[in-house]
């Protein structure tokens, strides 16, 4: 397939358009336990950041986690399928070794 210009520029728009959009922020609406937001909060203060941050970095960590582990699942169940080479050369037939058992033996 050629790339025109067109083409190009086309690629390039996309590219701009989808880096905005993943750029921009949605609001998430959570409840916690009274407990629970009041150690959030002091754990925000003690890493100089809101809760909201808090719990976003978080979330982000967990996302990227979990997409790491997805991609290093699909290469290692890849390398399943594929085997890997241990060494030593092809199996003997059997029929080879009853026959060199018996020249052997006479």
């Amino acid at each position: 397939m050629q790339r025109t210009p067109c083409h190009i520029e086309c690629v390039e728009h996309v590219v701009r358009v989808m880096e905005k959009v993943m750029a921009e922020k949605r609001n998430l609406t959570i409840q916690l336990d009274a407990a629970t937001l009041h150690r959030a909060r002091i754990l925000a203060v003690e890493r100089s950041m809101s809760v909201s941050r808090l719990v976003a970095k978080e979330l982000e960590r967990l996302v990227g986690d979990e997409e790491r582990y997805q991609v290093a699942r699909r290469q290692a169940l890849a390398d399943l399928e594929s085997g890997f080479h241990l060494g030593g050369g092809p199996y003997t037939v059997r029929e080879d070794l009853y026959d060199r058992r018996s020249q052997d033996l006479r």
